[in-house]
């Protein structure tokens, strides 16, 4: 029998999968279905590092590519893109440092942009009559916000999921050690697992498989796939001035119980959007809005592309709709 999730002394979730002992947690028939539908697994060199990009759909559909957060890899997608790719072609990419893609000796913001149009290019988000959309989810909506303002005249628009982009960078001073802490097993390594910043999750199904896609093994033990050093050699960039000036529409979802999203950032971020920015909130969700809300957030996804481009039917289908629903 599971166990429920521990909570810290805040009331905060406390490494969720650390009751599982290794082992995988049920999940129902509607994720069993989205996971059958198989990702393409593509590579593309981007100024000397091969990234990691993840495809469904057919090619010549519209096109939608995902961003993942910070540490995380294109398979946190993997509880939604399933749901968009019957109607679109749907990339999510592994930004370099993260995931499989190779680690830099430095990085930045403008140069996750590259990655952003590199995966797009490779995925074939460009082969169908739309201009694609981008889509990023928190740290990850930084650069999506960036490829807005400064690209956006080839894009159909970006969508910025609890992004936290706020007028003061909140990445500042950030490190982990220089190196990844090893775990003799599988089971010890996802028991450390942990959201950031951390929430109640009730589908560790979600969990347990995105874990176990950060992890690798070599001959010392299991560790994280990431640049543990990702943040301290991240060249800060301001991204605040990029919501106000995207040379395409541009829309932002959150997480209504989110622990990054209160009511001052979002009031500050619908202040500094163009007029007639849309915003939605997912009910019953936190910061990790895939995790929490996966349907939900298909939904409003494809809502605000329908908004983006009204005349291009693909976004939306009504027997799509009843599909995505159905799966519940």
């Amino acid at each position: 029998m599971v166990e429920r999730v521990r909570l810290a002394p805040d009331g905060n979730t406390d490494r969720p999968l650390s009751g599982l002992n290794g082992e995988r947690p049920a999940a129902p028939e509607w994720y069993r279905a989205l996971t059958a539908i198989p990702a393409e697994t593509l590579w593309v060199d981007i100024q000397g590092a091969r990234i990691e990009v993840l495809a469904w759909g057919r090619r010549g559909q519209p096109g939608v590519l995902l961003a993942h957060g910070n540490l995380a890899h294109a398979r946190w997608w993997i509880p939604v893109a399933p749901m968009l790719s019957k109607t679109m072609r749907i990339v999510a990419l592994s930004y370099s440092g993260m995931g499989l893609s190779d680690w830099r000796d430095n990085y930045s913001i403008d140069q996750q942009v590259d990655e952003l149009f590199g995966a797009a290019q490779a995925g074939g988000l460009f082969d169908g009559g739309a201009p694609p959309c981008f889509v990023g989810h928190s740290f990850g909506a930084r650069a999506v916000a960036r490829a807005a303002e400064q690209r956006g005249d080839v894009l159909g628009g970006a969508i910025l999921i609890d992004s936290a982009i706020a007028a003061c960078d909140q990445y500042r001073n950030a490190d982990l050690s220089d190196k990844h802490r090893l775990y003799p097993t599988l089971a010890a390594a996802l028991a450390r697992f942990k959201l950031a910043p951390p929430q109640l999750c009730e589908n560790l199904f979600i969990l347990d498989e995105v874990a176990r896609a950060g992890l690798v093994q070599d001959d010392e033990g299991w560790r994280w796939r990431f640049d543990p050093r990702f943040l301290s050699k991240l060249r800060r960039q301001d991204v605040w001035q990029s919501i106000h000036r995207p040379a395409c529409p541009l829309g932002f979802i959150y997480g209504e119980n989110s622990a990054l999203m209160n009511e001052e950032l979002l009031s500050a971020q619908r202040q500094r959007a163009a007029p007639g920015t849309q915003f939605i909130g997912i009910p019953m969700a936190g910061h990790h809005v895939m995790f929490d809300q996966p349907v939900a957030l298909s939904v409003a996804i494809r809502s605000m592309l329908l908004g983006f481009n009204p005349r291009n039917p693909e976004f939306w289908e009504a027997s799509e709709l009843a599909a995505v629903l159905s799966l519940r």
